[in-house]
């Protein structure tokens, strides 16, 4: 193991990152269902022009899963969103940390 590897494992709190995470998937869950709420699409219409079922879309719109920041971002793809996602790992995680969709 490299000192690099050593020192982010003793710098992460995997909880927090986890904590983190789920916040950027809700905040993108929020963003697609407001843009297809003010764009008026529908979950079959979304459907009809990705390929994803309309289950699978509402199923990963409402965060159920512990999968979703994949999902949700190739969602927001067949919407035509476009946007950019970083974590720095060096950075401390919090809530009063600013995470921009």
């Amino acid at each position: 193991m490299t000192n690099s590897n050593t020192q982010m494992n003793s710098t992460l709190d995997i909880e927090e990152i986890d904590k983190h995470l789920i916040g950027l998937q809700l905040e993108i869950a929020d963003f697609i269902n407001n843009y297809m709420v003010e764009n008026n699409i529908s979950y079959r219409q979304l459907s009809k022009d990705s390929g994803i079922s309309k289950s699978t879309i509402g199923y990963y719109l409402s965060c159920t899963s512990d999968n979703n920041l994949g999902k949700l971002l190739l969602i927001a793809h067949h919407l035509g969103l476009m946007g950019k996602i970083s974590v720095d790992l060096a950075a401390p995680i919090g809530k009063d940390n600013n995470n921009e969709f």
